[in-house]
């Protein structure tokens, strides 16, 4: 069984037969491949059961979803990448994810505030 326990600073998930605690901070993205919730954090990455709306009430409000599937934690953004077809947001990792039309101009203000 899958547990996630979301707190104010952290959350403690399941992972390899224990449970771990990790802090807001570690989490660099999370991405939504129904049915999983890949937490992708600092060093690892962890799939657990359960929704992105379910998470995304319990972030601080440097997690910002750039689009349905994605929500990124604003202090590891690097760059907003703009071209004729679509608006990227790249992460320190070398991560990338497209941001939606409808997140745009929230995704720019969050940008320009946090980074």
């Amino acid at each position: 069984m899958e547990i996630l326990i979301l707190k104010e600073n952290s959350f403690v998930c399941s992972h390899k037969g224990g449970l771990v605690t990790f802090s807001y901070e570690d989490l660099v993205s999370i991405e939504c491949e129904k049915p999983l919730i890949r937490l992708r954090l600092n060093e690892m990455t962890i799939s657990i059961k359960t929704t992105l709306c379910n998470i995304e009430n319990h972030l601080d409000v440097f997690f910002v979803r750039v689009n349905r599937q994605v929500i990124v934690n604003m202090k590891y953004a690097t760059q907003i990448i703009s071209n004729p077809k679509e608006d990227r947001i790249q992460l320190k990792n070398g991560l990338e994810y497209k941001i939606s039309e409808r997140k745009k101009r929230n995704v720019r203000l969050s940008f320009l505030q946090y980074v």
